[in-house]
């Protein structure tokens, strides 16, 4: 006959093991312990497990794929449309009740049978973020969830150092070795387009140096938005850029730095693209900046014609596509769990649109080429 000892100890053993009062519904395939939610799985104390199993698991994957931007890209991607939609989605879990063996993850003995995830990527179309998911196991599912659930996420992601961040030292005496090695700046940004001259620069309006700032600013946001990846999303890139930038969206013209950068300011606001607006803002005007300074002063506008042949390359990207014919979206189990937030078009281009804009830039290298010294964020 059971004690009443013995049948404490039983109920005790079905409740969550760090809560420890819900029943148990999880276990985790690291270290064993039995859950009985997200929330649960991702408290302080369990952290240290959830942590380098994300890890490992991200990092892996990254390398694996090291040849392939692209396909790092998507992967980034996919983190944050699950970081975008995964309240909603737990909170539903949770509501219904639901929490079946079917659901859960398996455990540590099972997954001994599973191949590592190497082996399971190696025939998996990166580009499809169904397949990606498919190929998880529950346990990692769950895992990437959690870890997403406690913004880990942006520390493990690979760090972009922006190309326009170098800047070379003042001195009276150059040593040859460090000044070879400065030079190294050019191969790290995007190569320099050549342009034919306009005959129209001797009449140049004098709004052309501040439409120009008001170029910089959207496209710089841009670039920092996308993590210096923004050609694997170029649509998407191409049309924040055009949400951003009135000069090249309704050619506008500024009479002053204050309103061509205001301007983009503005619409990032309008917009609502940012959460920590004077952070943001503060880190836009440095890294513009960064851009107008150069990277050393006989060179100064090497920063400028980079961005500008950058952003040019990103509409030809984007003006080539338009011709292609739209693929059918799959919807497959992870496209319906985490619709994207990005794929209604906000701006809406037409091939002649991007033309002109394409021609605007090519006048803005040019320009650039003759008075880009006369730019300056404060005047």
């Amino acid at each position: 006959m059971e004690t009443v000892k013995e049948s404490e100890s039983s109920a005790n053993n079905q409740l969550c093991q760090i809560c420890g009062i819900q029943a148990r519904k999880y276990t985790c395939p690291r270290c064993g312990l039995a859950y009985c939610s997200v929330n649960c799985y991702k408290t302080l104390e369990h952290m240290d497990c959830s942590e380098s199993f994300y890890k490992e698991l991200v990092e892996e994957e990254l390398r694996s794929q090291k040849s392939d931007p692209e396909s790092a890209r998507n992967m980034l991607d996919i983190l944050k449309r699950m970081h975008e939609n995964q309240e909603d989605e737990i909170d539903t879990l949770h509501d219904s009740g639901s929490g079946t063996e079917e659901d859960a993850p398996l455990d540590s003995d099972d997954e001994e049978d599973v191949p590592d995830l190497q082996e399971r990527m190696k025939n998996v179309n990166l580009d499809n973020p169904n397949e990606i998911w498919s190929a998880l196991t529950s346990a990692e599912k769950q895992e990437f969830e959690a870890s997403l659930q406690n913004d880990q996420v942006k520390k493990l992601l690979p760090r972009w150092i922006p190309w326009w961040s170098y800047h070379a030292e003042k001195e009276l005496i150059q040593d040859l070795e460090v000044n070879k090695e400065s030079n190294n700046y050019v191969k790290n940004c995007p190569k320099i387009l050549q342009v034919p001259k306009f005959n129209e620069l001797l009449n140049a309006s004098p709004s052309v140096r501040y439409n120009l700032l008001n170029v910089l600013y959207a496209y710089t946001y841009v670039a920092l938005c996308f993590n210096g990846d923004h050609f694997s999303s170029f649509r998407e890139a191409v049309d924040m850029f055009l949400l951003l930038c009135d000069n090249m969206r309704e050619n506008k013209n500024f009479e002053d730095t204050t309103s061509a950068i205001e301007s983009v300011v503005q619409n990032i606001l309008k917009n609502d693209v940012i959460i920590e607006v004077e952070e943001t803002i503060s880190f836009l005007k440095n890294a513009v900046n960064s851009i107008i300074e150069g990277p050393e002063t006989e060179n100064r506008c090497f920063y400028i014609s980079s961005a500008l042949s950058d952003l040019y390359r990103l509409f030809i990207t984007a003006k080539k596509s338009a011709s292609a014919p739209k693929q059918t979206a799959v919807n497959g189990e992870f496209s319906k769990r985490f619709a994207d937030p990005n794929h209604d078009i906000k701006v809406h281009y037409t091939k002649k649109d991007l033309r002109l804009c394409l021609k605007k830039l090519e006048y803005y290298l040019s320009w650039i080429e003759s008075y880009g010294q006369t730019i300056s964020i404060n005047k």
